[in-house]
């Protein structure tokens, strides 16, 4: 006797063997990177709102502006809140030091707007593909992104990559969540048009994708935990070190570090004396690290030290030989820069 099930039960059964076969291409199209402009919006709606009840319910239930001052909260603790910024912004009263590039939105506002409208032709993902030859597969194949564009922020914070979770409403930099924050004013002196700014942008988002993914591959690799100073500095310098070659990798040449590499040599040195002090606590040495990681290009030494040290790498041994860095982990990384350095010390002695 043959088994002739009813209708509506095959009509079911043959959408289910549809949609099991489109399965893969369904998790594969998933985006990796989403973009994010509410924070723009929100601003936007400030400026034309002075009223303080409107300024606290617009921070207090959006992420993207929550995100906005915990970024420069983390890097410089003591700085004014984003409520005080953007209050003074809806009066328009501009007070300096100007923490959050707040106060020339009026006077930019042109520019920003065109800027904004061009960044949205940014494609992320052919982004994350190129950042992901450097990972094992499986290692970043699944990973989201949220990037954040926003119009001002953290006056050192032109493009920042974290971790943050959401409860409540609020905001905290610790989770399971990946976001970049771009704040497109800074970008704005970079070029002086949106076409040289927008493919300076995706440099950098580079730079800011391998970020998410380096903390993912430590992570699996039992790189991520510091027991020690040390073990932050060296993780930090090959993180920050290859995630400023991959923007920077046509650059790259001993004429670009030319100026600059003695100077950075010497201050890693003189950061390893800081960091062996016994007589020095924990949290100063965490700061006088940070102290190299921001502000003005030429002195973040420790990403400088670790741009040279890829650069080097790859001079050498190319695509593959930044791969195999990555496997080794921080520590063989910072090897690597002690080989390097010392070279170069060398060449300028017989020179």
């Amino acid at each position: 006797m043959k088994l002739t099930l009813p209708l509506f039960l095959r009509e079911a059964w043959i959408l289910l063997i549809i949609f099991l076969s489109m399965l893969p291409q369904i998790i594969l199209g998933q985006k990796n990177l989403t973009l994010d402009y509410s924070a723009i919006d929100l601003v936007s709606g400030i400026k034309n709102n002075p009223s303080d009840i409107y300024l606290c319910d617009s921070i207090s239930k959006s992420t993207s502006l929550q995100l906005v001052e915990l970024i420069c909260h983390k890097n410089e603790s003591d700085k004014p809140s984003l409520k005080d910024a953007l209050s003074k912004l809806s009066n328009k009263i501009n007070s300096q030091p100007d923490y959050f590039l707040c106060n020339n939105l009026d006077s930019l506002e042109c520019e920003l707007i065109s800027l904004i409208n061009d960044s949205k032709q940014i494609n992320p993902d052919s982004l994350s593909i190129s950042v992901k030859k450097y990972f094992p597969l499986t290692d970043v194949s699944q990973l989201r992104t949220t990037i954040f564009f926003t119009v001002c922020g953290w006056q050192w914070g032109d493009a920042v990559a974290f971790n943050y979770s959401i409860y409540d409403n609020k905001c905290i930099l610790e989770g399971d969540l990946n976001g970049i924050m771009i704040n497109l004013q800074i970008f704005l002196q970079y070029a002086d048009n949106n076409s040289k700014r927008v493919q300076i942008m995706k440099d950098i988002l580079k730079h800011e994708i391998f970020h998410i993914y380096f903390a993912q591959h430590a992570k699996v690799n039992g790189f991520s935990k510091h027991q020690n100073e040390f073990d932050q500095l060296t993780y930090i310098m090959q993180n920050e070190g290859i995630a400023h070659f991959l923007s920077l990798i046509n650059s790259t040449s001993d004429a670009f570090f030319e100026k600059h590499i003695k100077s950075t040599i010497q201050q890693i040195d003189s950061l390893l004396v800081f960091l062996k002090d016994p007589d020095i606590s924990h949290l100063e040495k965490t700061e006088r690290i940070n102290r190299g990681t921001y502000g003005p290009f030429w002195s973040k030494f420790i990403c400088i030290a670790g741009l040279y040290t890829a650069s080097k790498i790859y001079e050498n041994d190319g695509i593959s030989g930044l791969q195999k860095s990555i496997d080794a982990g921080p520590e063989d990384f910072f090897k690597k820069y002690c080989q390097y350095s010392n070279q170069y010390m060398q060449n300028q002695t017989n020179n």
